[in-house]
């Protein structure tokens, strides 16, 4: 890892921690002597709702004490949103020379069509190919999908409170009664935390937010939540230990199913007006 990546992971870690040290009412100093381990709490649709915090018995009582919120089990509950809302508001749009997210995808999915037609000295070359290629593709579509409604909803706010009018899970009783800051503060870390190739989610906050319906995706739901997840995870292998071979007709297919999902939500948003 190079200098400058190092520095840019150290600052990441440090905002971070002042964040966190802000939120236990500690200084970061003392963060980093009671040395907490934080883990994550996600529902049965594995949504991030809140992190544990935890710290060990031994740790000085001094400041333990000064901790908000912590309970006989020496932890703390903080919402998701309390950590990561903030990413939200950090994030700013920096793919120049590209005008809008659209256009990104576009120049990406050219790029990634040129490397498909290089042939590797091996077919065992190859196989490993067809598999970065299948992934770049994927990858290509989930930025797309989260850079746009990033955007889209931090250039104007009535797309977040839209999402809080219309997505189910803000008018769960438990959060329903929050204030509309804690709620607008839910939503933009929803937005930044949503595994975008889960389209089911993906799509139930695109149409909270600017009332568009995603076409029929089974198709692609297929290779986003089944072939994905083998070859990413399991470097092409099922969950029994198959092996999954990516073909150039998987990756055509996978090709023009993306491409027909982002050319769709380019047109109902219009983004081509759109420089972002």
């Amino acid at each position: 890892m190079g200098i400058m990546k190092e520095y840019y992971f150290d600052m990441l870690e440090e905002k971070y921690n002042s964040r966190l040290a802000s939120i236990l009412g500690i200084t970061t100093d003392e963060l980093d002597i009671i040395e907490p381990v934080i883990e994550e709490y996600t529902g049965y649709d594995e949504t991030l709702y809140s992190y544990v915090v935890s710290f060990k018995k031994d740790s000085p009582q001094d400041i333990l004490k000064k901790i908000n919120r912590i309970d006989n089990n020496n932890q703390v509950w903080i919402d998701s949103w309390e950590l990561d809302s903030q990413d939200y508001e950090d994030y700013t749009y920096t793919s120049i020379p590209y005008k809008n997210s659209h256009e990104e995808y576009q120049q990406s999915i050219i790029n990634i069509d040129r490397l498909s037609k290089i042939k590797l000295e091996t077919e065992e070359l190859d196989k490993i190919f067809r598999k970065q290629i299948y992934c770049s593709i994927v990858s290509s579509l989930e930025l797309f999908l989260y850079e746009t409604i990033i955007n889209l909803t931090k250039s104007n706010s009535k797309y977040v409170d839209n999402i809080i009018i219309n997505h189910p899970r803000y008018k769960e009783p438990a959060i329903a009664k929050k204030t509309n800051s804690e709620k607008q503060k839910m939503v933009k870390s929803a937005l930044m935390n949503l595994n975008y190739h889960n389209l089911e989610k993906v799509s139930v906050y695109y149409n909270s937010a600017f009332n568009i319906n995603f076409p029929t995706f089974e198709d692609l739901k297929k290779h986003l939540t089944g072939i994905r997840n083998d070859v990413v995870h399991r470097n092409g292998k099922t969950l029994d230990g198959d092996i999954v071979e990516i073909t150039e007709n998987e990756i055509n297919e996978l090709l023009n199913l993306s491409n027909k999902l982002v050319d769709y939500i380019a047109e109902k948003l219009n983004l081509s007006s759109l420089p972002f």
